[in-house]
């Protein structure tokens, strides 16, 4: 990581749709750091692009789809459509302003949402109200027999030290997909504002 005398300045820019990239980004950040005592890293988001012309090195780390980025026109084919709900939506802005594809206006008529769309669902898993949805049924369907495709594969590369699970295979279940988890955990803490906020 050094050039002659010189430190090698870099950046790991990263998005990240559950946390799984952030956390591969910072353990990068970590191993740059104890050979070269530097590397900042920051969210898509908060990138300031005057600033990037000051690295020799910039890294990007973002989800991929079937080995490739998320930049797929198939998708828009099989992916479920999202809409706005606007009895729940809570105007906090937080899925414009999160959304790495600047692809989503709630203040217009009907809102917009998904033009353009990478497909992450970054916004569906952080708005705070469960205002965007998706009929998710036919995914979660054919879940299993994409999971027992891949999984054999992936065992593989396991063993040989090329990929590590992030949870236990064997708990996995499909009957419990993330998005009901998701709906179950945003009603229970709606419900408990509801409870504790005064009459």
């Amino acid at each position: 990581m050094q050039g002659g005398n010189k430190n090698i300045k870099s950046l790991i820019i990263y998005f990240s749709q559950t946390g799984n990239t952030r956390r591969v980004a910072k353990c990068i950040q970590g191993g740059i750091i104890d050979l070269n005592g530097q590397c900042d890293i920051t969210d898509l988001n908060d990138v300031d692009v005057k600033l990037l012309s000051d690295y020799d090195l910039v890294g990007i780390g973002c989800p991929v789809f079937y080995y490739k980025e998320p930049f797929n026109e198939f998708l828009g084919q099989v992916m479920p459509k999202l809409g706005i709900d606007n009895n729940k939506c809570a105007k906090c802005h937080a899925c414009e302003i999160n959304c790495p594809v600047q692809g989503i206006n709630i203040e217009e008529d009907p809102p917009r949402i998904q033009t353009p769309c990478i497909y992450c669902f970054h916004c569906v898993n952080i708005c705070p109200s469960l205002a965007i949805s998706a009929k998710w049924d036919k995914l979660v369907s054919i879940a299993p027999m994409y999971y027992a495709r891949y999984r054999k594969v992936l065992d593989e590369a396991a063993a040989q030290g090329q990929f590590r699970w992030l949870v236990d295979p064997e708990t996995i279940n499909f009957d419990d997909p993330l998005y009901k988890q998701r709906e179950r955990n945003i009603k229970r803490k709606i419900k408990s504002k509801e409870t504790d906020s005064p009459n």
